[in-house]
């Protein structure tokens, strides 16, 4: 699967290299493009009065100077040569519930996306400790096949969710 990978963290957040280094493992092409620098509770804004700026900062991954919505507009119209399957905005160091979803850059990246007619997910990890992403590989099997093509498909035709 060509998966994008965005936050509201920045692009040296705990949990978007995790869950790249995850996705890369388990087989799928995987691309980054992320704020330069931490934009939570941005919403769904983007940047209109000043220049946006693009930083290759390794193979497949890009940091914007801009708010994770500008970072799926210039990821869609700029960056990526060919369209991706699904784009995956996360995972947020803390949890988005409630009213925080108006706030959240994480959220707003997944439903620029959305409006561009891509399938997203918003990721969030909901805790007040201090955030630690496990990078173990003592998984269970279905933790390890939870992104799999077949059964994300799967969960899609029995949730009738629309895309």
């Amino acid at each position: 699967m060509r998966i994008l990978l965005t936050n509201d963290d920045g692009i040296e957040a705990a949990g978007i290299n995790v869950l790249a280094e995850f996705l890369n493992k388990a087989g799928h092409e995987v691309h980054v493009v992320a704020p330069v620098k931490e934009q939570s509770a941005t919403s769904h804004s983007i940047t209109l009065h000043e220049p946006l700026r693009i930083f290759e900062k390794g193979k497949d991954r890009f940091a914007v100077t801009g708010s994770p919505a500008d970072c799926i507009i210039l990821a869609m119209k700029v960056i990526m040569k060919s369209p991706v399957d699904l784009v995956i905005s996360g995972i947020n160091g803390g949890q988005n519930m409630g009213e925080d979803i108006l706030y959240s850059g994480t959220v707003a990246a997944a439903l620029e996306a959305m409006f561009m007619g891509i399938p997203a997910i918003a990721l969030s990890l909901g805790t007040s400790s201090l955030l630690r992403f496990c990078k173990g590989t003592n998984r269970s099997s279905r933790q390890k096949n939870i992104l799999d093509r077949r059964r994300f498909a799967g969960l899609v035709e029995k949730r009738r969710f629309r895309f």
